[in-house]
């Protein structure tokens, strides 16, 4: 039966359906129909203890292994978020921190309220920052 899974997941449907019986040819058919609607847990469990026991044991094994793949596949796109999310505060906090340092270096001493209001920017204000900063009279300046 996995080899159905497949069929389903590959489009193969029809070769291997004609091979099987009517009940498991049923299976084939309303999986992928449930396995992207949203139904209800119960009525997905309900549904299913209403099939014969081969059937629906192919059929609970089937909604294990896509719910696995799914968690899987969420896992992954979770890490894949979460190290772009991550690597964008560290590129947006080096930033903060180039535009403190050289504001420091240009104007001498940096209020608190300042550097907070430097580190609570956004990207784009950060750069403008930077592309004035050389040419700034004031520290008051960065922000006009």
């Amino acid at each position: 039966m996995t080899e159905l899974f497949r069929a389903v997941d590959t489009g193969s449907l029809p070769a291997v359906t004609s091979s099987l019986g009517l009940l498991e040819t049923l299976v084939a058919v309303l999986w992928p129909l449930l396995s992207v609607s949203a139904v209800p847990d119960q009525q997905f469990v309900a549904a299913s203890e209403m099939l014969p026991e081969p059937a629906r044991e192919t059929f609970m094994t089937g909604a294990a292994q896509l719910t696995q793949r799914g968690l899987e596949r969420g896992l992954v796109r979770g890490r894949q978020e979460g190290r772009e999310e991550g690597r964008e505060e560290g590129e947006h906090a080096a930033l903060a921190f180039t535009v403190v340092r050289l504001a420091r270096q240009r104007f001498g001493e940096v209020p608190a309220e300042t550097a907070a209001r430097i580190e609570a920017s956004t990207r784009a204000e950060l750069e403008r920052y930077v592309d004035t900063i050389l040419t700034a009279e004031r520290l008051a300046d960065l922000f006009a």
